[in-house]
């Protein structure tokens, strides 16, 4: 039994699961369309890696602040069947199925909010995942992400935190994917590090380190 690390946007599913999210929101007039903008803009920082994950979360949040946790979870599931499961990876399936029939534990780990990963996980019959956790009061979300971020070397410390919740677990024989050069001290945790549709920056780190670089597709 091996832990089997997997990153969720552009890993698992050709896109972002929060600026899919926020197009669903958009296209139903339950968020301005002036979001998708500035949205935009930040993911442009992510992809060099310097990209504020409060600013981000606070902002895909916005739309959320005045419905509750209850309204938004109903919306969540229709978003999952309408907009991630056309963009998952025939081949990420069959990753998880590979990794669940040898008996590995498959967690996906994710710099998306929480609200939004443990229902795909679900969706994806995987049990655990590890997001950006969300403050709430009541039935309704604060808008504040808390706790450490699972984004860049954030998410070594959130394995390490959920590894000394699962002492019968290690990270020997353990396997990491993602497609993101921010997911660089993940893929270096994992005694196998797998590139999935790397990046441009990822993809000379891993032909140096002999990882290898694998290509899925999904017809959209």
């Amino acid at each position: 039994m091996a832990l089997a690390l997997f990153d969720l946007d552009e890993t698992l599913i050709a896109g972002d699961c929060s600026s899919l999210w926020l197009n669903w929101l958009i296209q139903r007039g339950i968020a301005p369309l002036a979001l998708r903008e500035q949205e935009r803009a930040l993911m442009e920082e992510y992809a060099k890696g310097s990209m504020s994950m409060s600013a981000y979360i606070e902002l895909t949040l916005k739309p959320l602040l005045t419905h509750s946790i209850i309204s938004t979870n109903v919306w969540i599931n229709e978003f999952i069947e309408q907009s991630i499961a056309p963009v998952l990876y025939p081949q990420a399936r069959e990753k998880l199925s590979w990794h669940q029939q040898r008996g590995d534990v498959v967690v996906i780990i994710s710099a998306s909010a929480e609200n939004l990963v443990r229902p795909i996980a679900a969706y994806l019959g995987v049990k655990h995942a590890i997001a950006i956790l969300l403050e709430t009061e009541g039935d309704y979300y604060t808008g504040k992400p808390y706790g450490t971020f699972s984004y860049q070397q954030g998410k070594v410390t959130r394995v390490q935190q959920w590894l000394a919740q699962h002492p019968d677990i290690s990270l020997s024989g353990s396997y990491a994917y993602s497609d993101s050069i921010n997911d660089l001290p993940l893929l270096e945790l994992a005694e196998h590090a797998i590139a999935v549709n790397p990046d441009d920056r990822l993809k000379p780190h891993a032909q140096a380190k002999g990882w290898p670089c694998i290509n899925w597709s999904v017809k959209i």
